[in-house]
């Protein structure tokens, strides 16, 4: 059994380094060369134009026998990650990396990474030719193939899957180990040395390791051949994720030889051949390793039960977004934020060109809420409170339409008209009583934004609240695609209607907008008018992708049922391995003490007499297991399940070793 496992567990880590390799080839792949992060230019420095730094950069890897490749990232309608390249000095590119188009080249903005893919060059080297160019330029940093590994199996639930594979594997190798020691002690009597017992173990399970890794590094090498990946680094990150792998479970099977080592030492040989083990120690590693095993499946038990109720808040929303199809979010690449704010100031005046615009035209939706503050949520501060960063949304005139909100037509009428200062403050019914204080706080809020500045040559007229109700008991649809929370709607929340126009024209407001394409709460209607957009306010060059919103909303669905799915799996893993642990436990005890469980039960003696004390072990044992499942959880009845789950089973497992005993009961009493 012990084999089998080597190579199925082989096989699904083999499985995962290729999905991982294909999956983030491109990340991966930029990890592995040194690379050079330019932010931006440099205030009151003199910068070169275009085709001059072009020059230079090929100049100078030309000089030192190197290749620089700028990367471009390129927006495409199916919103996935498209990176070109554009070369400078004398050679191709490495397989893998696209070569860029000369018009697009030309038309991206210079700041961003740039990879040094050939040649003696430094990233120091590149960094400081660059900033003497008059750009604010870094080096970055380079993943070894090892960093590459971590980066895989960085993820939760793949590192903890391992741990149980491991911790799988020691039940396994103790089991037999055990059934072993009396042979061991045969082949001892008969001359042969200690380290040669050890020696012989270790080697069976180091052949089936090399065995294992060997036709999983070759069939392994075969799938990155059949998915056209030549690059030679991804071929050693697959080795070297098996290799660690194997070395593991070799590291596990040369410490467990202390079994053999404990025994063959500190008993004699006859007690050994007799059937009598190293009780204490042998006890101590299976109740360590029954802690660890409930520990585990308590802690992946929650997580299910968290993700699974994800899953259903995620769900709740389906048929809302089937109907929002034509939605799309931006997001920015690297050369995005300046270094300094004077020149990130001039984007965001960009920005908010483009954005008023698109709400003038109503091509986009904003509906901003607070749920990122659950992050730092308190106990004095609850979303579920009314104030501007709780129970609060903050949306454009559209929003009202597409919710079908009911207000009075009169206030409908000014929100879809908004005058510069002006805001709309929906208010549920239920606060009607306290209007007063709530436009007061949130006038308050809105003027935040407002604020001049002797840049901004701008003196602010007040903030004025249109104010209506909306009806009771009212859940509205908040547009979440984010990856912060599942949660799709709030209940009764204060609404803020805002535009551009009615923030103002201050460095607050743009930045509040900026803001909102950022994070992203602000949706644009439909992809090539946006491109066109884009391109007509001069802000297309910052951008990395342009995605599908409901796909987005799709995505984290499919993420959040998949991590549904491997929590469940890593759970059932770590259950079989409790079973393999509670077993071998069984036949420890049964073998150490069947002459007097069978005298017990001659005597009379019940089931339970037998083995209270064998019992009340296991029982210690799960109780601080249930004890520190309580300190780490959040869900008590979670902890309560899988304690009563691992007694039932212990029980279980004890009770049918017992009636297997009980069928060699005679010749027990005789001795053999």
């Amino acid at each position: 059994m012990k084999q089998w496992f080597i190579y199925l567990s082989t096989l699904l880590i083999a499985i995962y380094l290729i999905w991982g390799i294909t999956t983030f080839r491109q990340q991966l792949q930029y990890f592995s060369y040194p690379s050079v992060y330019v932010q931006g230019t440099k205030e009151g420095s003199a910068v070169v134009d275009r085709e001059v730094l072009t020059q230079n950069l090929s100049q100078l890897a030309e000089k030192n026998d190197s290749i620089i490749a700028r990367r471009i990232v390129e927006p495409n309608k199916e919103g996935k990650v498209h990176f070109t390249y554009e070369a400078y000095g004398c050679g191709e590119l490495p397989e893998g990396l696209i070569v860029a188009e000369s018009e697009t080249a030309k038309a991206s903005d210079p700041a961003g990474s740039y990879l040094i893919v050939k040649g003696e060059l430094s990233a120091k080297t590149v960094a400081d030719f660059l900033n003497k160019q008059g750009y604010e330029a870094r080096k970055g940093g380079q993943y070894s193939v090892l960093g590459m590994l971590f980066f895989l199996i960085s993820g939760s639930y793949m590192f903890l899957a391992i741990l149980m594979f491991i911790l799988t594997f020691a039940a396994l190798t103790l089991i037999t180990r055990i059934k072993e020691l009396r042979y061991a002690g045969v082949r001892r009597m008969d001359g042969e040395k200690l380290s040669s017992i050890i020696i012989r173990a270790v080697w069976a399970d180091s052949k089936n390791c090399l065995m294992a890794m060997g036709a999983l590094a070759l069939v392994g090498s075969g799938g990155l051949l059949y998915f056209r990946i030549w690059y030679v680094k991804f071929y050693f990150l697959l080795w070297l994720g098996l290799f660690v792998y194997q070395l593991s479970l070799l590291g596990i099977s040369g410490l467990l030889v202390l079994v053999y080592i404990i025994g063959l030492k500190r008993m004699s040989l006859v007690s050994i051949i007799k059937g009598k083990l190293p009780l204490k120690s042998l006890v101590g590693i299976l109740l360590t390793g029954q802690l660890l095993a409930l520990v585990f499946v308590g802690f992946l038990a929650e997580k299910s039960v968290i993700y699974y109720q994800l899953l259903q808040a995620q769900r709740s929303a389906e048929k809302d977004w089937e109907k929002q199809q034509d939605w799309v979010n931006i997001s920015f690449n690297e050369a995005a934020f300046q270094a300094t704010q004077k020149q990130q100031d001039i984007r965001d005046k960009m920005w908010y060109a483009f954005i008023k615009e698109e709400v003038e035209e109503n091509q986009a939706l904003l509906v901003k809420h607070n749920l990122i503050n659950i992050i730092g949520a308190t106990d004095k501060e609850k979303l579920t409170d009314y104030f501007p960063g709780g129970n609060t949304i903050y949306v454009t005139p559209n929003y009202l339409e597409y919710q079908k909100i009911r207000i009075s037509p009169e206030t409908r009428e000014r929100l879809n008209h908004l005058k510069e200062g002006e805001f709309g403050l929906l208010l549920p019914e239920k606060l009607k009583e306290q209007t007063d204080y709530y436009k007061a706080m949130y006038t308050d809020d809105i003027m935040k934004y407002r604020k001049g500045s002797a840049e901004d040559g701008i003196i602010p007229a007040p903030a004025s609240a249109i104010v209506d109700y909306t009806e009771g008991e009212q859940s509205y649809f908040i547009y979440n695609n984010t990856s912060i929370s599942a949660q799709q709607y709030v209940k009764e929340p204060i609404i803020v209607v805002v535009t551009p126009v009615s923030m103002g024209q201050t460095i607050e407001a743009r930045r509040f907008w900026t803001g909102m394409l950022y994070l992203p709460y602000l949706f644009l209607k439909n992809y090539d008018n946006t491109i066109a957009l884009l391109k007509k306010h001069n802000t297309y060059v910052w951008v990395s992708y342009i995605k599908d919103s409901a796909g987005l909303y799709y995505k984290q669905f499919d993420r959040i049922r998949t991590e549904v799915m491997a929590s469940l799996a890593a759970c059932i893993l770590g259950i079989v391995t409790s079973v393999l642990l509670f077993r071998t436990m069984n036949l420890l005890y049964f073998e150490q003490f069947r002459r007097e469980i069978f005298i017990k039960r001659i005597s009379g003696m019940k089931f339970g007499e037998i083995h209270l004390k064998y019992f009340m072990c296991q029982l210690l044992i799960l109780l601080i297991g249930f004890i520190m499942m309580a300190a780490i959880s959040r869900n008590r009845a979670v902890a309560l399940t899988i304690l009563f789950l691992f007694i039932g089973n212990a029980f279980i497992l004890a009770y049918r070793q017992m009636q297997a005993e009980n069928k060699t009961a005679v010749t027990v009493l005789k001795g053999k």
